[in-house]
């Protein structure tokens, strides 16, 4: 396990986009993949990755990603989760992080697991990416996941995931129940959603709403 003051070190340089610095630490870490999956307590025990991803550090995210010793490691910390459940993925969809999304979304070796990023819902408090997007209000990552789920052809079950199998909940239903106007039309208003909206307005959660 590598000492808390490397760990921190790195946590660091993410926060500040020291490419130059990330790069260096994790060249020198012979325990790259424990390094890299370690869980901050100051970062509210998420990954490098997933802060990467939560803080819009895009180019520190795709340092992470393209170093020579992360390669065996892609897939893993794509699909990582923190303590809550959320994948890197969801932390920058439901922060806004456009750019480190789509960082994440076309990351060399995303292609074989892009479906289950898309729609792996968070452990603890449920949804998928276009779930936690639509009920911040995060309008731009909305869109940015919806051209992901078209491009790959799941946009009908990201459309129509459930928060969670117990308690239904569409993406369309946080959207109208959190108030997010200009979310909700875009969930409704894309241009491959219109074979879907009939079932998406009449989709009811566990309280048959």
């Amino acid at each position: 396990m590598p000492t808390k003051p490397l760990s921190s070190l790195l946590y660091q340089a993410i926060q500040r986009n020291n490419i130059t610095f990330i790069t260096s630490l994790l060249s020198s870490d012979s325990n790259i993949k424990t390094l890299l999956f370690y869980k901050e307590k100051m970062a509210d025990h998420a990954s490098t990755l997933h802060y990467a991803a939560a803080y819009g550090q895009t180019e520190a995210l795709n340092a992470l990603l393209s170093h020579e010793k992360s390669a065996p490691f892609i897939k893993d910390m794509l699909q990582a989760k923190d303590t809550l459940g959320f994948t890197p993925l969801h932390a920058a969809a439901r922060c806004g992080k456009t750019e480190a999304l789509n960082a994440l979304l076309t990351a060399e070796k995303s292609l074989n697991c892009l479906k289950d990023m898309l729609l792996a819902t968070a452990t603890t408090l449920g949804g998928t990416p276009l779930h936690w997007a639509a009920r911040n209000g995060q309008t731009e990552a909305l869109n940015a996941l919806l051209a992901a789920g078209k491009a790959h052809n799941c946009l009908k079950d990201m459309l129509q995931a459930k928060k969670t199998p117990q308690q239904g909940g569409t993406p369309l239903h946080w959207a109208a129940q959190c108030g997010q106007t200009e979310a909700l039309n875009a969930l409704l208003s894309h241009e491959k959603s219109a074979p879907f909206i009939k079932d998406m307005l009449l989709a009811k959660d566990k309280h048959n709403y």
